[in-house]
């Protein structure tokens, strides 16, 4: 009878999330960028498992089209950087369509300035889920940017149709910023469950559509 209960009780326990195998490892504490983008060139268009810890990087970090980045869960899997100001943290490769990230934490660092710690730029179709984006309170920084038109123009340029799904944006002067051109548009993007919180040391702006970007939907 014992037994039985303990089975039955361990059947009604809330299942325990498997950490992914990492593909690599970082040091977290010199610079990891050389690693971290080894890792990236090698996966092609498949998944790569990020690794439990910090992994520092000094410059922008490509996410290629078909690639997946799959974190071991927000706080857990850290991107911290360590570079200088005004520059892109992760960029989407220009008509990359069906990447994503998922699981970590994106962190702009100490003391940089003007960072975009996710930048979307003419890609499509991909999917972004439980993420939080880290500002730290650095000036201009900006959490997440969707822009259409940075390669060319006409529809095939447009951010458009990518998901996101409980993203968190903190401390950043814009959470979330959309821009477009008069052929090539920021459009059609889902966001489910997003929270912003602007910086504490100074005036922010939650959203800020720019131009050119419509029918975004937020639920």
């Amino acid at each position: 009878m014992r037994s039985i209960l303990l089975l039955i009780s361990a059947l009604l326990l809330p299942a325990t999330a498997l950490a992914y195998t990492a593909d690599f490892s970082c040091t977290g504490i010199s610079d990891d960028t050389v690693t971290v983008q080894s890792a990236i060139t090698a996966a092609g268009s498949g998944i790569l498992s990020f690794p439990v810890g910090k992994c520092n990087f000094s410059s922008t970090l490509t996410l290629p089209a078909g690639q997946r980045w799959r974190g071991q869960g927000k706080n857990i899997t850290t991107l911290f950087w360590i570079g200088g100001s005004s520059t892109d943290l992760v960029a989407t490769t220009s008509l990359g369509t069906y990447g994503g990230i998922e699981d970590m934490t994106i962190d702009a660092g100490t003391s940089a300035s003007g960072l975009t710690l996710i930048h979307i730029k003419d890609a499509a179709f991909g999917t972004y889920r439980n993420l939080l984006l880290n500002g730290n309170n650095g000036s201009g920084n900006i959490c997440l940017y969707l822009q259409a038109g940075v390669s060319g123009s006409g529809s095939n340029y447009n951010a458009a149709l990518n998901s996101f799904y409980d993203i968190r944006g903190n401390e950043c002067q814009t959470g979330f910023q959309f821009n477009g051109t008069s052929t090539s548009f920021a459009t059609d993007n889902n966001f489910y469950n997003i929270d912003v919180e602007g910086p504490t040391s100074a005036a922010g702006t939650c959203l800020n559509a720019i131009n050119w970007a419509d029918t975004n939907n937020f639920y």
